[in-house]
């Protein structure tokens, strides 16, 4: 069963749905811009909605790590 992925590019709310657990399943290095390919379920969509909102809270130090391992995973990432 293939499950429906959510396209994210800014760095700062792949930082915040990884710090949330959001499930990667990809990154897309075709385009000009590199999107993150992340399962699509309602936790990840009410994430992206606290982000854009400005309600979402996460531990500054947590944060920056999710912040680390996003651009680990955009320089380093093989498929």
């Amino acid at each position: 069963m293939e499950h429906s992925h959510a396209v994210i590019s800014d760095i700062g709310l792949i930082a915040a749905i990884l710090h949330e657990d959001g499930k990667l399943i990809g990154v897309d290095r075709s385009k000009s811009r590199v999107e993150f390919l992340f399962e699509d379920t309602p936790a990840l969509r009410d994430v992206v909605q606290r982000y854009w909102s400005n309600e979402l809270v996460c531990p500054a130090q947590s944060l920056l790590l999710s912040f680390k391992r996003a651009k680990h995973i955009l320089h380093d990432y093989q498929q």
